[in-house]
């Protein structure tokens, strides 16, 4: 990928501007699809060679792109509507200072909802953060509203449009308004008599995501008998529980004793459970004459769990979207049975992403997911980026920048990859499972420095063995690795055994939580003058590098050490055993889930284990 983007930006350099329209659109439209793509968006040859070069450089913009089971099929771009726990306090503030296209289109519904709210969503959204009243369900959702609206057309702008919709809770509002069944008004009156209706439910209960697929989940409610309700289920692996607050907390303390992801949700209300059911009149009453259409493109229920006309969009489906479970696993289910699809999470913060990619190739096809706009980074080059990220999993836009055929042009050939294919080496168990071009699992690939330099992507996924060193509910990188890490630069600089000496720890390493989709990079850096190799991280392209650690390498001095002799150390041992009965309930919130038994010396000296 890297060699065809600086091809294609070469390419480009030479280009004349009546030139930039034919490329473009060979390359975007009729060239074939291979396994991994980058995209950019630029008005003139000039910047689409920058941003090309730009994209040489990271090792992210390569995307996986999406493909069916023929490989042919026609990808569709589907627009998956957040609802509530995406709000966040200053959300759309840089787009309706930067965007008029997003400023517009809330100014629109900010004059359809004053009317009914009493209030301004523009004026509630530039609240300063001590100031914002996002607790409040009647003022959260008409913003998440706002916010969503203004990003369809923000998107529209860059040529990004919906072929099919989606949406979780209060999500569905605006998805039945990108959908076509609802019109603006309408849509509006139900964003504002839904959210006034459960104002009223504020303290009958509390939420929180859990870890477990409905089937088992299920099974674990039935002890709380009416107390407690499944109220959502988002993926093959993970659910939503709503009910009363001491049968929450109990219910946590159980999973999270056994290793089973378990958070409260902040919300003071207990949404699509037994806790609504005393605003079901007030709610048809408002919605009574509430006037739907036909869909403009297909609408995905979450209510149904499958396409829906939008003539059904009346006052008692709404009621059904207030009262019933979450069906949003299956209503993403039902739109990947039709084909493959990149998913773009419309709201102020990625809540369904991790849904989506935490989808397991047993229960359906893979798809694509791209969100918009995160917590504190939703400027224009976030959705900007977004939308490019879109084009290259294989979103099309031929209308929006194609109006036209272009002419066929000549385009830079496809760079073959060239490697040795010699089989067999002594650091073959070194390799990362998936990762043929990766020599070591903590080093990663070789970084375009002025020093020797490695990158790699750390997650549990990658490196299985990280997921049983933990603290807490935190996976935390062991200071070992950074140890290995440390060896294997040497190891590589050198071409021979390396040892490191005055190893300093300077922060631990953390990775992110479920439901943090950020991607933290390692790199790892030794310098040819001193020896010094350092290795830091960031969670994000563009955040600031953390050291983690550092120490001096240098080719090894001395012979490495003999094999240990364990029968003889095992005699030396008095005969004391910590059966796994006794260890594995202490175990799992330090990271040892299978707790062998263990045979040790109490105090001081050598301990030997045996799995």
């Amino acid at each position: 990928m890297t060699r065809a983007a600086e091809n294609m930006a070469q390419r480009l350099e030479y280009a004349a501007p009546e030139e930039f329209y034919d490329i473009a659109y060979t390359a975007t439209e009729r060239r074939g699809r291979h396994e991994y793509a980058t995209a950019v968006l630029a008005a003139t040859p000039a910047q689409a060679a920058r941003a090309l070069h730009a994209a040489a450089l990271r090792p992210d913009a390569a995307l996986r792109t999406v493909t069916g089971t023929t490989g042919h099929e026609p990808c569709r771009t589907v627009f998956a509507f957040s609802g509530n726990g995406s709000q966040w306090p200053g959300m759309g503030t840089a787009l309706l200072d930067a965007e008029p296209a997003f400023r517009r289109a809330v100014g629109e519904v900010d004059g359809l909802l004053r009317p009914r709210l009493g209030w301004s969503v523009t004026e509630e959204l530039r609240r300063p953060t001590g100031q914002t009243r996002l607790h409040l369900t009647e003022v959260a959702q008409p913003l998440l509203f706002a916010v969503q609206v203004g990003l369809v057309e923000l998107l529209a702008a860059y040529g990004i449009h919906a072929q099919a919709a989606v949406g979780h809770s209060i999500g569905e509002v605006a998805a039945a308004w990108a959908a076509g069944a609802l019109d603006l008004p309408a849509a509006c009156r139900v964003v504002a008599a839904r959210s006034h209706a459960q104002a009223s439910t504020a303290g009958t209960g509390r939420m929180a995501a859990v870890g477990m697929g409905a089937e088992h989940m299920t099974k674990e409610l039935a002890a709380f008998g009416p107390r407690l309700e499944l109220v959502g289920v988002n993926s093959p692996e993970d659910c939503t529980v709503a009910g009363e607050r001491q049968a929450l907390a109990r219910l946590g303390a159980e999973l999270t004793a056994r290793g089973v992801y378990f958070k409260e949700l902040g919300l003071d209300y207990a949404f699509h459970s037994r806790a609504m059911e005393p605003v079901k009149d007030g709610l048809l009453d408002a919605l009574s004459s509430l006037t739907c259409r036909d869909h403009r493109i297909p609408f995905f229920s979450t209510v149904t769990g499958g396409p829906l006309a939008g003539e059904h969009l009346t006052a008692s489906y709404w009621w059904r979207n207030v009262r019933e479970p979450v069906a949003f696993d299956r209503a993403v289910t039902a739109l990947l049975d039709q084909g493959p699809a990149v998913f773009l999470e419309i709201g102020p913060h990625s809540v369904l992403t991790p849904y989506l990619r935490r989808r397991r190739e047993d229960a359906g096809p893979l798809p694509g997911a791209v969100p918009v706009c995160r917590r504190h980074k939703d400027d224009p080059e976030t959705v900007r980026a977004a939308a490019t990220a879109a084009i290259a999993l294989g979103a099309r836009t031929t209308g929006s920048h194609f109006p036209q055929p272009g002419r066929v042009t000549t385009l830079p050939a496809y760079p073959w990859q060239r490697e040795r294919c010699w089989n067999g080496s002594p650091r073959d168990w070194e390799r990362v499972r998936g990762d043929r071009d990766i020599p070591h699992p903590l080093l990663g690939q070789s970084a375009q420095l002025a020093q020797p330099a490695w990158r790699q992507e750390i997650d549990t996924a990658r490196l299985p063995w990280l997921a049983d060193h933990r603290v807490g509910d935190a996976v935390v990188m062991p200071a070992a690795a950074f140890a290995e890490a440390a060896c294997a630069a040497g190891r590589r600089h050198f071409d021979g055994p390396a040892e490191v000496t005055d190893l300093q720890l300077v922060q631990a390493l953390t990775l992110p939580g479920r439901t943090d989709t950020r991607d933290v990079l390692m790199q790892t850096t030794l310098s040819p003058e001193d020896g010094v190799a350092r290795i830091a991280s960031r969670p994000d392209i563009g955040a600031p590098w953390q050291l983690h650690a550092r120490g001096r390498v240098r080719r090894l001095l001395t012979p490495a050490p003999g094999p240990l002799d364990l029968a003889a150390v095992r005699t030396r041992l008095p005969r004391w055993t910590w059966t796994r009965r006794r260890c594995t309930p202490r175990s799992p919130p330090w990271g040892c889930a299978t707790g062998p038994p263990s045979a040790s010396s109490p105090g001081p000296g050598p301990v030997t284990a045996r799995c």
